[in-house]
């Protein structure tokens, strides 16, 4: 198993596309701009690291240096978005492992490299996943609540 940090031109990113796809379909195109991560007004914005293995991807992320992807219902929600980002805290989205392969440890092993590249960043979890970024380090800076159910959850080394 190897991690790889890449760009959306990368050879194999349709892979990570379909995954991103599968898992969030109704939130790709138009987190994106597009069908594809290269659609981003600049594209060189997204950091993609790649979780490979006999040269086939078994999941990646995506790291947004100035733009923000998640968006939130909640207009306090997305002026703290906007705080992280202006401050230098970085947007972790579209975390992903192909679901034959989970329960290798694969997705923590990719944090853990995420996080030495990127010593402070912000998420977006989904609900059933807030405790496994609670047990890596990752704080509630802003709890779900009726306007927004999800949180906005924050690592700083």
């Amino acid at each position: 198993m190897q991690i790889i940090k890449t760009d959306p031109f990368h050879p194999q990113i349709e892979a990570f596309e379909a995954m991103c796809k599968k898992e969030w379909p109704e939130y790709f195109e138009p987190d994106f701009g597009g069908p594809h991560i290269r659609c981003l007004s600049d594209p060189l914005d997204a950091e993609i690291y790649l979780i490979t293995e006999n040269d086939q991807i078994l999941g990646g992320a995506v790291i947004n240096t100035n733009l923000i992807i998640n968006y939130y219902d909640d207009p306090a929600k997305e002026d703290r978005a906007r705080e992280l980002r202006d401050t230098g805290i970085q947007n972790f989205t579209y975390f992903v492992v192909d679901q034959s392969q989970q329960g290798r440890g694969l997705g923590s092993q990719l944090l853990e490299y995420i996080k030495t590249n990127h010593p402070k960043i912000w998420i977006k979890p989904e609900l059933d996943k807030v405790e496994f970024y609670e047990k890596r380090g990752f704080i509630i800076d802003m709890p779900g609540d009726e306007k927004d159910e999800y949180p906005i959850m924050i690592r700083i080394q």
